[in-house]
């Protein structure tokens, strides 16, 4: 045991962690966190995005959490959405190989998403709880309201050509609310959405709600682009009246968008992720 404690390697490792214990601690109590601000909306603003962070503040292990966050897009007319708290680490397993990457955690929209980002490489979201309302391309007074969502992403960013790219999302309840001035929801059960796909392409296989008094089939893709939001749209989307629908709502649908000879209607939807335009393709 003398010897050990003797040994020229045990004396360095003793060093070393001590030298870790001492940045770890003056990391934590006295790193500047707010001179990562301008950072931090920096680099939001070069995904199309602005941020205001109220507090921000370092953690241990070393870390930053900033709460009560706003995110919006950079047009003054884009919805924000705010974060309660965001977590941002450093990625352990990645630094172990060599990768510099980001772990985040944030709570929002009534739940939660965390997951790993490494720009370049590869980027890992997981999602659950989350609770969206967003007003629908072209319908008149339309919002599209889901709960319970679950999904999970793994991409890399920016793509390129032999990148993989696989998305699920999965929400409990999904309704539109507000259609033509309607006082009662446009309920459309479950939502399922389903794609996949290689560098910027990104196929949806599957984009279905089900359950509900208006049955919806789609498939397309999406081109992506940086910022997100200038990703380009080509979906298509069959809706099909069901038992309990509204025959007022079911004449207004018909009107707007005409049924084909099969009695569905069909939904165009292009443009952006960020300015979705909606027109008739029903034959």
């Amino acid at each position: 045991m003398q010897k050990l404690r003797n040994s020229p390697w045990a004396l360095a490792a003793a060093g070393l962690l001590v030298t870790l214990l001492a940045f770890l601690v003056g990391f934590t109590f006295f790193f500047p966190a707010e001179s990562l601000r301008p950072r931090l909306e920096a680099e939001a603003a070069k995904q199309g995005l602005r941020l205001t962070i109220k507090s921000l503040q370092t953690t241990f292990p070393p870390g930053l959490i900033a709460k009560e966050v706003m995110m919006s897009g950079i047009a003054a007319e884009s919805v924000g959405v705010k974060l309660e708290q965001l977590s941002l680490a450093p990625a352990w397993s990645r630094l172990l190989i060599g990768k510099a990457a980001i772990a985040y955690d944030a709570a929002l929209l009534g739940g939660r998403i965390k997951g790993v980002l490494q720009r370049p490489g590869p980027v890992t979201l997981q999602g659950t709880g989350i609770n969206w309302h967003s007003a629908l391309p072209g319908l008149s007074g339309g919002a599209l309201v889901v709960q319970g969502c679950r999904g999970d992403l793994r991409a890399f960013w920016p793509a390129q050509a032999e990148d993989a790219t696989l998305l699920s999302l999965d929400c409990e309840q999904a309704r539109i609310e507000g259609l033509f001035g309607a006082k009662e929801p446009l309920l459309l059960g479950s939502l399922t959405v389903k794609g996949s796909g290689k560098g910027k392409d990104l196929r949806l296989t599957t984009l279905a709600a089900s359950g509900g008094q208006l049955g919806v089939d789609g498939s397309g893709s999406i081109l992506l682009n940086e910022p997100l939001g200038r990703s380009l749209l080509n979906l298509n989307l069959t809706l099909r009246s069901l038992p309990g629908l509204d025959p007022n709502l079911t004449e207004l649908l018909t009107a707007f968008i005409p049924p084909a000879v099969d009695g569905t209607s069909r939904i165009r939807l292009t443009g952006t992720l960020a300015a979705p335009q909606q027109s008739s393709a029903s034959r």
